[in-house]
């Protein structure tokens, strides 16, 4: 979990960023390998499968001289979870983010985050198309409080509260954040997501209210528009 969590922090950060493709890595797989592994990105590319993800697996396969069964086995589950994602995101998929909201998606469904999570993130998020960032920061963080041992109905709610506050990028990374130093801390996991839950709630309520408020005037009333 702890290596999934910091690859889907890179995809977050770097989503455009690529390994070397696959081909780069031919002389470490048996030419059946490569043919079979072929194959399979040739199919996903047709299904509209983007193929850097899948060349990216097969290199680290190769560069960590995994047995090649494993590798397309890898593959083929990845192929699964990125069409699973495709399906839950439906346009949203199609963004000009590159690969970074499609594979926050999939790594997400890894964890074990349910479908129907993550299509109440994506429908909360559904006014922010033209930004995927605070989206996939919404999936890092609760894949990242899964991994906290946070269930994954408590995570999902409480990411859901801070979408649905018009959290960014940068305050769901401070409260990951905040939270693993709770926990750090001696704090149990359920405690430093409570706490942590209430003053960023609170914060983004407030900001809310500042941003609602009229030139000169005072903050509308909750619930104002």
């Amino acid at each position: 979990m702890r290596h999934l969590i910091i690859g889907l922090a890179l995809v977050a950060r770097a989503a455009s960023a690529q390994m070397q493709p696959a081909e780069s890595f031919a002389g470490r797989l048996s030419p059946d390998a490569r043919v079979a592994l072929q194959r399979l990105v040739d199919s996903a590319r047709a299904a509209g499968i983007p193929a850097a993800p899948l060349q990216n697996k097969i290199a680290e396969g190769a560069l960590k001289g995994a047995d090649e069964r494993r590798i397309i086995a890898a593959v083929q589950s990845l192929i699964q979870r990125l069409a699973d994602a495709q399906r839950i995101l439906g346009p949203r998929s199609r963004d000009t983010d590159g690969y970074g909201l499609l594979g926050a998606t999939a790594s997400a469904l890894q964890a074990g985050v349910a479908p129907g999570i993550i299509q109440s993130l994506v429908a909360l998020d559904s006014t922010q198309r033209s930004d995927p960032r605070p989206l996939v920061g919404a999936l890092v963080t609760v894949v990242d409080l899964i991994a906290k041992h946070i269930p994954a109905s408590a995570a999902g709610m409480s990411v859901a509260d801070l979408l649905r506050r018009r959290a960014t990028e940068d305050e769901l990374v401070a409260f990951r954040a905040d939270i693993a130093r709770d926990i750090t801390a001696g704090a149990t996991p359920d405690i430093a997501l409570a706490t942590r839950m209430r003053a960023y709630m609170q914060a983004l309520d407030a900001n809310r209210s500042i941003d609602r408020r009229p030139p000169g005037g005072r903050a509308s009333p909750p619930g104002a528009l």
